[in-house]
């Protein structure tokens, strides 16, 4: 399979994109313990910080720190990009 350079340039330009807003929210002040228990913490995110208003996020999110997120979406990511790129 042949990958053209722009099509490398396209995906690194947007993981990157997605990189900058995954760190903004992970080090903003809206994440924040929601509680505490014995199975697991709760963290609450409620964010605006934005990229040309494209990006929002709120949610609730059980038994996960911010870390854990951040990996299970940066997964989900890469898989999207295998994914496109077997589609080439």
């Amino acid at each position: 399979m042949d990958i053209s350079q722009n099509t490398l340039t396209e995906y690194e330009i947007c993981m990157q994109s997605a990189e900058r807003r995954v760190f903004d929210l992970l080090n903003s002040l809206e994440w924040q313990p929601h509680s505490e228990k014995k199975n697991g913490n709760i963290w609450k995110m409620r964010c605006n910080i934005t990229e040309n208003n494209m990006f929002r996020y709120e949610g609730i999110i059980p038994n996960r720190t911010p870390i854990e997120v951040f990996l299970e979406d940066f997964f989900r990511s890469f898989s999207c990009l295998v994914e496109f790129l077997y589609k080439l």
